[in-house]
């Protein structure tokens, strides 16, 4: 299924393509817009309280920056996708929610930052891999949303028991299905690949766009569990993150 959306995409941009000559909207014929709007797909992987988990879960982003300066960019970011993870067979927890997120990131293009030169539809490939490195630095919100058979637990193992809500009548725990976290720092880490920049007549361009993104939580429950030991006592660990690496393709104009 995800293979099938992608092509879909991949579909649009193709059409979208088609529409490189129309006349520019914003900003000048200069090949250097101030626009950007990079859509992509990639893997997550989860760092949590389980331990030699290694499946992978799959997300979409959406990104749109503003060029405050040469160099400096800022934008918002929403992403949906999963977090998964199934450790090893000692460990009996398991875990797959869904997620989305949003936030705000301040890009920055160091290249550019430190050299005096315009921007020049003849980049050389030396200059368009320096000029489209780039390290990002923002915060963002993110809620899991559980549902039931998505994440292992067993009353009689409290190590296995995730975030409790509240007790019922019959004193059993009732868990949380939704869980909000605040994902500070979120780290991006990129090449922005300019495609047809030398060749465009309108100044607007594609790049290919290669991300790896560190999210950082501000608790221990990206993973939806909180961590106990066999009696029961709490343990005190390093919050929750998880990584994203993707694939997208950003519009300029």
């Amino acid at each position: 299924m995800r293979y099938l959306l992608f092509a879909i995409l991949l579909l649009n941009l193709s059409v979208a393509y088609a529409q490189l000559d129309c006349p520019v909207p914003f900003g000048t014929n200069n090949g250097d817009q101030k626009y950007h709007i990079t859509i992509g797909v990639g893997q997550t992987k989860l760092y949590g309280d389980m331990d030699k988990s290694g499946t992978m879960g799959t997300a979409f982003f959406l990104k749109v920056d503003y060029k405050l300066l040469k160099g400096l960019h800022i934008g918002v970011e929403g992403q949906i996708g999963s977090l998964e993870a199934v450790p090893s067979i000692v460990d009996e927890r398991y875990v797959t929610n869904n997620y989305y997120s949003g936030g705000v990131f301040v890009t920055a293009y160091p290249y550019d930052i430190l050299t005096n030169s315009k921007s020049s539809y003849n980049y050389s490939l030396k200059d368009r891999l320096l000029s489209g490195f780039y390290v990002g630095l923002g915060i963002s919100g993110l809620r899991n949303s559980y549902k039931e058979g998505d994440i292992y637990r067993d009353p009689n193992l409290l190590y296995t028991y995730g975030p409790i809500a509240y007790y019922d009548e019959n004193n059993l725990p009732v868990f949380k299905e939704k869980i909000n976290s605040l994902l500070l720092p979120a780290i991006n880490a990129g090449l922005a690949f300019p495609i047809n920049k030398h060749t465009t007549r309108t100044g607007r361009y594609w790049s290919a766009v290669l991300n790896g993104q560190f999210n950082f939580a501000n608790n221990e429950l990206l993973d939806g569990y909180i961590p106990y030991d066999q009696n029961g006592r709490r343990i005190e660990s390093n919050n929750d993150m998880y990584t994203f690496y993707s694939l997208g393709v950003r519009y300029s104009l």
